[in-house]
């Protein structure tokens, strides 16, 4: 909440920077803005990702908003190979469960024709989930997201575009980010790194670990939604949204992003909008895609690398099993190269 400018003006000095005159005032403007206004200011466009990207199990309820960037570094897997080819594995937090996962090409053709495919001017998503391989009780969920040659041209990813979610706190009980948990603690990692390149930069997958409420009821949301017009007023980490889920609709998917500036102008930051639902899965985990199943395969074999403790019903063999049968349409033979990397890190485990 900010303190109204007034307050302060007649203790400011001819010391007192132009810049910080100008902060003070519009700090105070903002404040005037949202306290009289009809509905709280939309600070979608602004949203700052590292408030998002969040590890661990989070509580809808508590937390609903999650996020990570849409590009991400390649070089983890070159990283593990040189481990492995010295006969050792790699130390904690070294290797980045986002960046295995986004170092393999997937079928965008595939999920373009796929109806579940929702698309817009400047984005494709795609997001499917199945039964997580690794707890019994929670379901996988994978997002991809597609952009187009129009997007690519018109936008800088690296800077300009962010990905946040907002879960159904009455549906999702609890969700986890896969990967991203290391960040902090490789950037001393990177000091002495090659040069790091974004992978695939036209397309970003996320996976995320969900456990559902037991108690959710939809034919009671569905007499809710037709009674009273739901319209939550959501206060989270400073960010302010209106959500009006359906009773099947378990998140909302949001791409910020600023587009280039058009003849030396700069354009207004904006945003898209995706919707998830609890309908666009599958009932048992083998019945997904090949391209599913080889991502949650990869994903659990980076949190085995780096300890992670939320992994219970998996382990080195299962997600070798798992990968070997996800293999589909391997031209380049990427996936059958990390296969071998698979069974030479399990080698590695043993006593």
């Amino acid at each position: 909440m900010f303190v109204s400018p007034a307050l302060h003006f007649t203790t400011l000095t001819k010391r007192t920077s132009l810049i910080r005159r100008i902060y003070i005032i519009f700090a105070g403007l903002l404040s005037v803005v949202n306290a009289h206004a009809e509905s709280p200011v939309d600070i979608a466009p602004i949203i700052h990702l590292r408030n998002l990207v969040q590890n661990g199990n989070m509580v809808a309820g508590e937390t609903p908003f999650s996020g990570f960037p849409f590009a991400v570094e390649n070089n983890s897997v070159n990283k593990l190979t040189r481990y492995i080819q010295q006969g050792q594995l790699p130390p904690k937090y070294v290797i980045a469960t986002e960046q295995l996962v986004n170092y393999f090409p997937i079928d965008k053709q595939a999920l373009l024709d796929d109806k579940r495919t929702q698309t817009s001017e400047l984005f494709s998503l795609h997001a499917t989930h199945a039964p997580s391989p690794y707890n019994h009780d929670t379901q996988l969920l994978r997002i991809v997201i597609i952009a187009s040659p129009t997007t690519t041209s018109s936008i800088n990813w690296t800077e300009k575009v962010q990905v946040s979610l907002e879960f159904n706190p009455e549906l999702v009980l609890e969700y986890r980010l896969i990967g991203y948990e290391t960040q902090q603690a490789r950037q001393h990692e990177h000091q002495h790194d090659d040069k790091l390149t974004d992978t695939h930069k036209n397309t970003i997958t996320a996976l995320y670990e969900l456990r559902y409420n037991p108690h959710y009821d939809v034919e009671r949301q569905q007499l809710k939604q037709s009674v009273v017009k739901q319209v939550r007023l959501k206060k989270t980490q400073g960010h302010q949204r209106f959500s009006d889920f359906t009773p099947y609709q378990m998140a909302v998917v949001r791409l910020h992003y600023q587009p280039d500036n058009i003849d030396g102008w700069p354009q207004a930051a904006t945003s898209t909008s995706f919707t998830v639902s609890k309908l666009e899965g599958e009932s048992r985990f083998e019945h997904a895609s090949d391209d599913f199943r080889f991502a949650a395969a990869v994903a659990g074999f980076g949190q085995l690398l780096n300890h992670n403790v939320y992994l219970h019903d998996v382990d080195y063999a299962k997600l070798i099993e798992i990968a070997a049968s996800a293999l589909g349409n391997d031209e380049l033979g990427q996936r059958q190269e990390f296969l071998h990397l698979m069974r030479a890190t399990q080698l590695l485990t043993e006593p």
